[in-house]
């Protein structure tokens, strides 16, 4: 049993290395999402400091995947500021990492980021409406 563990952290440190260094955003991607099949409950450290670093919308949707499927217990702060990401993926990913994430701080950044992305589709509606664009809820007329 010593054995497979020794196996086990080398793995982990293996894939993590690769997810902070390889050029390869599919290799970086794989590392984030095996990381998090493994339950390498040590690697949330390094998965947050990817999701805050990493330039690819993969890796860092991939690594908030990863950190809401280990559960933490408490959401790394990368975590909460990833639910305001340009890259719609992202958000939605680490909205649903922080839903499995029992921490109050969590819950009030998601409370948040439904108020932004309400709002982001408002505008979105508004700029499409009268320009033969598709109807979004915002784009609806009042109701008589």
């Amino acid at each position: 049993m010593g054995l497979a563990n020794a196996n086990a952290r080398d793995a982990v440190d293996a894939l993590v290395n690769a997810m902070r260094t390889d050029e390869s955003p599919n290799v970086r991607e794989t590392c984030a999402w095996a990381l998090g099949e493994l339950n390498a409950r040590r690697a949330v450290d390094a998965l947050s400091d990817v999701l805050a670093k990493d330039n690819d919308g993969d890796v860092r949707g991939t690594a908030a995947w990863a950190i809401g499927n280990l559960h933490p217990g408490k959401a790394p702060a990368s975590l909460v500021k990833a639910i305001k990401d340009a890259n719609p993926d992202v958000r939605v990913k680490a909205a649903w990492a922080l839903s499995e994430i029992a921490d109050p701080e969590a819950a009030n950044a998601i409370v948040e980021a439904l108020k932004t992305e309400r709002r982001r589709t408002r505008t979105r509606g508004d700029s499409r409406a009268g320009q033969g664009g598709r109807r979004v809820r915002g784009d609806l007329p009042p109701t008589p």
